[in-house]
C-alpha cells in the first residue's frame, strides 16, 4: 500500500519457485542502477518518502563536466570503424571517470568497460575480453549484492566468452555463477535457465579452443 499521503498502489506477485516456511521475500522498488534523481522521485511520488541511502548519495557528487566527457568519448567510440581507436576510446572514457572520482563499482563505470569487452571480442582478443567480461561480472555483482537477471547474463556471457578462451575452470565458475542467479530470478520454464542447465561447460571450452587451434 502507498503511505506519506501518497494513493494507495496494490500489487501482485506470483513466486517463480517455491518458497518454504521462513524464507525472506524481498522487492526492489527501483533498479539500483538507475540515477539517483529517478530513483528519489519514484521513493517520493509513489511510496512517499525520501531516500538517503548510500547508493541513492554517493553519485550526486561525481564531477558533472568528467561524466559529459566521458558520455563523449562512448559516443565517438560507438561510431568508430578502426577497432583499436575505438577500444583507444573507450579506454580513455574510463580514465576519465576514475580521474573524476567515479569507483569501479559505480554503475558509471559499466558502460565503458561493457563496451570495450565487446570490443575485444570483436577484435578475437579472447584473453583480454574474459578478463574484460570478467571485472564487469565481478562488479555488477557487488554493486547489485543479490541474485539479479542482469548478473545472470553478465556471468553467462562470460562462460561462452572463457570458452572461447579456453579457459575452462573460468567457464564452470561463470556457470555455476550464471545458474545462481538465474535459478533465484527466473522460473524453472525459463528457456535461457533451460538451456544453461543443459550445457557441457567443458565440452564448450574444448571445442571453442580447438576451433581457435584450427585457425
Amino acid at each position: 500500500e502507498g503511505g506519506g499521503g501518497v494513493a494507495a498502489v496494490r500489487q501482485h506477485f506470483v513466486a517463480a519457485r517455491a518458497i518454504a516456511p521462513g524464507d525472506e521475500v524481498t522487492h526492489a522498488y527501483v533498479d539500483a542502477a538507475d540515477a539517483p534523481t529517478e530513483r528519489r522521485r519514484v521513493f517520493r511520488d509513489r511510496y512517499g518518502f525520501d531516500c538517503a541511502c548510500r547508493v541513492c548519495c554517493r553519485r550526486e557528487g561525481h564531477p558533472a563536466r568528467a561524466a559529459a566527457a566521458a558520455q563523449r568519448l562512448l559516443e565517438r567510440a560507438a561510431l568508430e570503424d578502426d577497432a583499436r581507436t575505438e577500444l583507444g576510446l573507450l579506454r580513455d572514457a574510463q580514465r576519465a571517470l576514475s580521474a573524476a572520482g567515479v569507483p569501479d563499482d559505480d554503475p558509471a563505470a559499466f558502460a565503458p568497460l561493457e563496451a570495450e569487452a565487446h570490443c575485444l571480442l570483436a577484435m578475437a582478443a579472447y584473453d583480454d575480453a574474459t578478463r574484460a567480461f570478467e571485472a564487469l561480472a565481478a562488479r555488477r555483482e557487488a554493486y547489485y549484492a543479490q541474485p539479479h537477471p542482469r548478473v545472470a547474463l553478465d556471468y553467462v556471457v562470460l562462460t561462452d566468452v572463457a570458452g572461447l578462451a579456453g579457459d575452462g575452470d573460468l567457464a564452470r565458475t561463470a556457470h555455476d555463477r550464471a545458474l545462481h542467479h538465474l535459478r533465484r530470478t527466473k522460473p524453472p520454464s525459463s528457456p535461457l535457465l533451460r538451456e544453461r542447465l543443459a550445457l557441457d561447460v567443458g565440452g564448450v571450452a574444448s571445442r571453442e579452443l580447438q576451433t581457435r587451434v584450427e585457425r
